[in-house]
């Protein structure tokens, strides 16, 4: 790298050093309204992924007939959404939280790793349905809507805490 550019890259970072202190506070930890910005940061990243995705295999996904082509979009989205819900969930885990909002980060970042945990086989069982009843039955699994379900309650105890402390956030909580 040319000496000019290294120069600007640590004038840059310099001059970008002080924004990053005013969001900690004297811990160094983000206060709870520059916490819950974040976090609405990647929820929002999160929700449009998915949104993208959902666009390019909306006439793929709904199919009048099975076929082993059915299987492989099946395939294909659910991979793709896991692997955003996946980016998500170490990002999550990532972002420090203040200690009003620590307990309820710490039960979102479990709820989304056992939930992450339980669809890990998921992608395979879909690859073995031969019809659209064996398809439904493997998203069925009470076991993976219940570990699921949990990241929705770990959402909204989020959105309270940021609700009760007066901080503007709204989290797609998956309703």
């Amino acid at each position: 790298m040319p000496a000019i550019l290294r120069a600007a890259a640590v004038t840059l970072s310099l001059l970008l050093l002080p924004a990053a202190f005013v969001a900690c506070n004297s811990k160094g930890e983000l206060s709870l309204e520059d916490y819950f910005a974040e976090l609405e940061k990647l929820d929002s990243t999160q929700s449009e992924a998915q949104d993208k995705l959902d666009g390019e295999y909306e006439d793929r996904l709904n199919p009048s007939e099975f076929s082993e082509d059915v299987s492989k979009d099946f395939q294909d989205y659910f991979r793709a959404s896991r692997d955003a819900a996946q980016a998500f969930a170490d990002d999550l885990k990532d972002l420090e939280a203040p200690d009003e909002a620590a307990d309820a980060h710490d039960e979102a970042v479990a709820a989304f790793g056992d939930c992450l945990d339980r669809t890990g086989d998921v992608i395979n069982d879909i690859g073995d349905a031969e019809s659209f009843e064996e398809l439904g039955a493997i998203f069925e699994d009470e076991s993976i809507a219940e570990a699921c379900d949990k990241t929705t309650a770990a959402c909204e105890t989020l959105q309270g805490i940021a609700d009760e402390n007066d901080v503007d956030v709204s989290l797609d909580c998956g309703e």
